[in-house]
């Protein structure tokens, strides 16, 4: 959960007690109008992550910028990264929000010419905190998945999304 603008998103979970499925669903409450609505990209009907996960960790960079780290979507820890620039604006005069969403996201292959790195290591329960100048410093978690033996990790990344 991420407050940004007037808004609270939810991200993402496990969709299950065992952490073998997760849900790629983002889902955003307005605290003023105090209702739900699902984001969507402009010519399409919806808005999800690209990849599934739970056991991540979402931060706000700046005011607009939702950085998702890691996580696992029952396959093992993730080192993926999907980026959200939310641009929700809400009208006064009319009461209406118009979302514009931009994502961008690490590769899942080593051919692609992303521009965000993966992370340095596949981590997922791990912990995240925005520094001052909007870098994420990743401290924990684990490197397997929650079905097999896993190693805990005791090294701190830094994180620098832009």
């Amino acid at each position: 959960r991420v407050e940004a603008q007037g808004y609270i998103y939810f991200i993402g979970g496990h969709t299950d007690t065992q952490h073998t499925a997760a849900s790629s669903a983002i889902e955003v409450y307005d605290t003023e109008a105090t209702s739900w609505q699902q984001p969507f990209l402009p010519g399409t009907d919806t808005f999800n992550l690209i990849t599934p996960r739970g056991g991540h960790s979402t931060s706000l960079v700046g005011d607009s910028m939702l950085v998702i780290l890691g996580g696992s979507g029952g396959q093992g820890a993730l080192n993926r990264v999907e980026i959200i620039h939310e641009y929700l604006e809400k009208d006064t005069a009319t009461n209406t929000v118009t979302p514009t969403i931009q994502v961008v996201h690490s590769c899942f292959e080593s051919d692609c010419s992303s521009p965000v790195p993966a992370m340095p290591e596949a981590r997922d329960g791990h912990a995240a905190v925005v520094l001052d100048r909007g870098s994420i410093l990743v401290a924990g978690g684990a490197d397997g998945s929650h079905l097999t033996s896993q190693q805990l990790i005791h090294e701190l990344d830094l994180y620098n999304p832009q």
